[in-house]
């Protein structure tokens, strides 16, 4: 079990996840600092945005726009210089929040691949990463609430107007509750081993 190729391909990919969310974290944090500095060069930058995507699955989506309010006369994209200070800012915590949120689940669930390589399955510290990733999952639901909320009530806006697009899903409420499930199998299968180890 030690050497199980699977384990150890599931370890090296968790690790190149959490390297990408720490690359992306900083190349976030680069764009909305330098947006704060020179907004002007992002005057040419234009953002295309699709209305007719197919619903995720667990998802409810919103798709609202104010197309004649905010697009610009002489274009039919929306000019990413033309965002208002409250949007770059709602923005960026919105992206910052997932980053952390992602790599601290994917942390967690790498310990518990690890601990199974070690034949450390039941331990209790895979209980309690179980619980942190099914935390973890209801925070990120939240934040997705928060942001349709905002959306909703069109507190995103570009210069000419407002605009609002967002969704709800329900998969991270999936996720902890299967991290929930879990981590009560798991306490059965920690306690069946210390009464074993008592036993002997």
């Amino acid at each position: 079990m030690t050497k199980n190729r699977l384990l150890n391909i599931a370890i090296s990919i968790c690790k190149f996840t959490k390297l990408i969310y720490i690359f992306s974290f900083i190349a976030t944090t680069v764009i909305f600092i330098h947006i704060q500095i020179d907004r002007g060069a992002y005057n040419d930058l234009d953002i295309k945005i699709n209305h007719t995507g197919t619903p995720t699955t667990f998802s409810i989506g919103l798709n609202k726009s104010y197309s004649d309010k905010w697009k610009d006369p002489s274009n039919e994209v929306y000019v990413l210089g033309k965002l208002t200070t409250t949007t770059i800012y709602l923005i960026y915590f919105k992206f910052t929040c997932v980053f952390i949120l992602l790599f601290l689940s994917i942390k967690e669930f790498q310990n518990i691949i690890q601990s199974v390589k070690r034949l450390d399955t039941f331990r209790l510290n895979n209980i309690i990463s179980f619980r942190r990733i099914g935390k973890y999952s209801i925070l990120y639901f939240i934040l997705t609430l928060l942001y349709f909320i905002l959306s909703f009530n069109n507190t995103l806006y570009f210069g000419q107007g407002g605009f609002s697009q967002t969704s709800i899903s329900f998969t991270p409420l999936l996720f902890a509750l299967i991290s929930f499930i879990l981590a009560e199998i798991f306490k059965e299968g920690n306690k069946l081993q210390q009464e074993n180890e008592l036993t002997v």
